[in-house]
C-alpha cells in the first residue's frame, strides 16, 4: 500500500546541529525515519520515496487576476475550498493513524511518501516516530481525491530503496548533482550500500535491479 508521513516543518525541535553545523530540516526528518526504518536490521521494503511540503492551501488557490503577459497573478484563498481540502485530508477513506492533527492545521507539513510499504511496517514506523514533536501521523494514500492527487504532483521522487539498499534519484548524473551532499549524509546512516542513480521510467520497472545498481 501507498503511505505518507507527516512532519511539522516548523517544529522548533527540527533545528539540530550536526557536527556543529545546523541542518536543513528536511535532513532531520529523514535521518530519524531512516534510522528507525533501519533499526532492526534489513527492512523488507522495495519502494520508490517522494518528500517534499504537501500544500494543501494549493487546492483552494484562486485566480483573481493576471497581467497580459500572464507574468503577474493575484490570487486568493478560498477558506470553504481550504476547509474542505483539510476535511479530506484528516478523514480519508483508507484511514488516518493521527497523533497531533489539531496542531497541523494552517501549518507547513514536510511528507515522506512510500509508494510500496507492508502494513506491518508502516504500523512499526508509525509506533517509533508518534513520541517525536515534530511527526503529525501517517495516511494511506488511495488516489480517490484530490488531495490524494497532491502526493504525486507535489512532492519530488528522491530515492529508491531496496531493502537496506538506496539510491538517490536524478534526472541526471548523480555524481554531478549540486546536491551530491545527501549521499554523504546518507552514507552515515547505517544503509548497506548507498549510491546514485537516474529516475527510470514505467517502462524500466521490470529491469529497476539493474537500472538502479541492484542486481
Amino acid at each position: 500500500m501507498e503511505v505518507a508521513l507527516h512532519f511539522l516543518a516548523d517544529h522548533e525541535a527540527l533545528r539540530a546541529k550536526h557536527q556543529g553545523v545546523r541542518l536543513p530540516y528536511h535532513l532531520v526528518i529523514l535521518r530519524r525515519f531512516f534510522q528507525i526504518l533501519l533499526a532492526a536490521g534489513p527492512p523488507r521494503i522495495r519502494t520508490f520515496i517522494r518528500i517534499g511540503e504537501l500544500g494543501l492551501h494549493s487546492l483552494a488557490e484562486r485566480v483573481v487576476d493576471e497581467s497580459p503577459d500572464g507574468l503577474s497573478v493575484e490570487v486568493r484563498y478560498d477558506r470553504d475550498a481550504l476547509m474542505q481540502a483539510w476535511d479530506e485530508w484528516i478523514a480519508p477513506e483508507e484511514g488516518l493513524w493521527s497523533h497531533r492533527i489539531e496542531e497541523a492545521y494552517g501549518r507547513t507539513m514536510f511528507v515522506v511518501h512510500l509508494s510500496n510499504c507492508s502494513e506491518e511496517l508502516a504500523a512499526m514506523v508509525d509506533r517509533d516516530l508518534k513520541a517525536w514533536p515534530p511527526y503529525v501521523g501517517t495516511r494511506r494514500v488511495a488516489h480517490r481525491s484530490p488531495v490524494d492527487a497532491l502526493y504525486e504532483s507535489r512532492l519530488v521522487r528522491m530515492f529508491f530503496m531496496s531493502g537496506a539498499h538506496i539510491r538517490r534519484l536524478s534526472d541526471g548524473d548523480p555524481d554531478e548533482d549540486p546536491d551530491r551532499a545527501l549521499l554523504d549524509f546518507l552514507r552515515e546512516l547505517p544503509f548497506a550500500s548507498v549510491g546514485g542513480a537516474y529516475i527510470p521510467t514505467k517502462e524500466d520497472d521490470e529491469r529497476l535491479d539493474d537500472l538502479l545498481g541492484l542486481a
